[in-house]
């Protein structure tokens, strides 16, 4: 039986860019249409909550870095699969680490995370909220597991962690616009 090998970087980045591109393209198309739809037909200012262009643009591109590269390193690792998903400390450790600073909610810009919120309810927790942390670190796990094992660098794969993070948050403020608070 052969050992599956590592696949190179250079094609696992070839990948990234050119799926990165085709997300890319997508989310502004969906980015300015639904950015046409949300202007007040009345004054032509976008409604509330709704993001500038330029943000849009900016966010679509972390979100579709994020994506691009997840489906890279799937593609290159397709052959390792057992190897790749096999549960170790680091692994485990990037998925609660994800998890815990997954956002939630975005007020003003500002992104509510859900391992703070699970501290400050930690005198009576919902059951929700442990059940919405499990299945949040359930869901970062195989990408935890990607970039851990596919990538060899450690300066990487933190940059690569803090792009999930950046992704997911523009993901986020792509889907459901911001809100503002009003005093």
């Amino acid at each position: 039986m052969t050992k599956a090998t590592r696949p190179k970087p250079n094609i696992t980045l070839r990948n990234a860019v050119f799926i990165a591109i085709a997300i890319f393209v997508g989310l502004i198309i969906w980015a300015v249409n639904a950015r046409v739809a949300a202007i007040d037909q009345t004054n032509g200012i976008p409604s509330e909550g709704k993001l500038p262009l330029s943000i849009a643009i900016i966010a679509s591109l972390l979100v579709s870095l994020a994506l691009g590269t997840i489906f890279s390193l799937g593609l290159s690792n397709r052959k390792r699969w057992r190897i790749v998903f096999h549960p170790n400390r680091g692994r485990i450790f990037g998925a609660v680490i994800l998890s815990f600073l997954t956002p939630l909610q975005i007020f003003s810009y500002v992104p509510m995370i859900l391992g703070p919120t699970f501290l400050f309810f930690i005198s009576a927790v919902p059951l929700r909220l442990i059940v919405g942390f499990l299945l949040s670190t359930l869901m970062w796990y195989p990408v935890s597991c990607l970039l851990v094992s596919g990538v060899r660098s450690r300066l990487l794969r933190v940059a690569l962690f803090s792009l999930m993070w950046w992704g997911s948050y523009s993901g986020l403020l792509l889907y459901l616009g911001y809100r503002v608070f009003r005093m």
